[in-house]
């Protein structure tokens, strides 16, 4: 891969966060820009990386039914917690941390895989416009959208590659972040038919099942060898001349060659021999002509 295909998309998202955090810190009344990144969801996500999955759910003081971490994938959450272990950040650092990460991995992969699919203009445009959506915002806060965008696009890609099994591992991994991985098990799953397909048609795009037909339905029937074919010709029984005959020693046939009967199979032989050029009952060689070229057609 070039060194434009890394740099200019993680160039354009970092530019991108720094703006929308320079926005965000505008817009915000108390300046706390970490709570902001980390409302929402991200709360649930740093409590169950912190403090694991609740037991049961979660109800109010009146009795009402409440959202707790039940409804979040573990992919993220490990990973916080991996990262907070590792580095020693608080959870809350970590969660934001890995959604940075993760937001500069999936720009570099999109660009890579739409490079592959059309050209470099077109995946430099598109992950442009990736990292400065408005929706964007969510690449850099404490929620699994960036995580789940990287190993999708890597998972894509290596499809695309033929490399089947970082394909499935990062299929596995984009379905353990959020629930719509399983429409991304759906595309993995029709890209390996495909490839299943084409590895089996061969290089006439037909499957080998339906190219393994007899021969006789595949090509031109031939005509039959043998005595049943009607270009069959007999063998020529002959016995040796003497040196008188024609100056040179000729074959005597008793069954000629040159017969224009054709015999069907299990018909008895003729005796019928064309005109003798001389006592030993050698075919001419104008009789020979004559029966070869009617026999041409065959």
């Amino acid at each position: 891969m070039r060194s434009t295909l890394i740099a200019f998309p993680l160039g354009l998202y970092a530019l991108s966060r720094l703006l929308q955090l320079a926005f965000l810190w505008w817009m915000a009344p108390d300046d706390k820009i970490r709570d902001r990144l980390l409302a929402w969801d991200g709360g649930h996500f740093v409590r169950v990386a912190q403090e694991g999955y609740p037991t049961g759910y979660s109800f109010d003081a009146d009795g009402n039914l409440t959202g707790n971490g039940l409804a979040f994938f573990p992919a993220y959450p490990m990973l916080v917690r991996l990262v907070h272990y590792v580095t020693r950040l608080d959870y809350g650092t970590a969660a934001i941390t890995v959604s940075w990460l993760a937001g500069g991995a999936a720009a570099v992969l999109l660009c890579a895989l739409f490079t592959r699919l059309y050209d470099e203009r077109v995946g430099l445009v598109l992950t442009a416009l990736f990292c400065v959506q408005p929706m964007s915002m969510v690449l850099s806060m404490g929620y699994s959208e960036a995580l789940f965008t990287a190993l999708v696009a890597g998972m894509l890609l290596c499809a695309h590659r033929g490399d089947w099994l970082p394909a499935g591992l990062l299929g596995l991994g984009a379905g353990l972040t959020r629930p719509t991985g399983a429409a991304a098990a759906i595309a993995l799953a029709v890209a390996a038919g495909i490839a299943v397909y084409r590895a089996r048609a061969g290089p006439r795009g037909r499957p080998r099942a339906l190219r393994s037909r007899p021969r006789a339905l595949r090509s031109r029937p031939r005509a039959p060898r043998g005595r049943g074919s009607p270009c069959w010709r007999p063998p020529l029984r002959s016995r040796a001349c003497p040196p008188t005959c024609c100056g040179s020693g000729c074959a005597s046939a008793t069954w000629a060659r040159g017969s224009t009967s054709r015999p069907r199979a299990g018909a008895p032989r003729s005796t019928t021999a064309p005109r003798a050029c001389c006592s030993c009952a050698t075919p001419s060689r104008a009789a020979t002509a004559g029966s070869r070229s009617a026999s041409r057609g065959c």
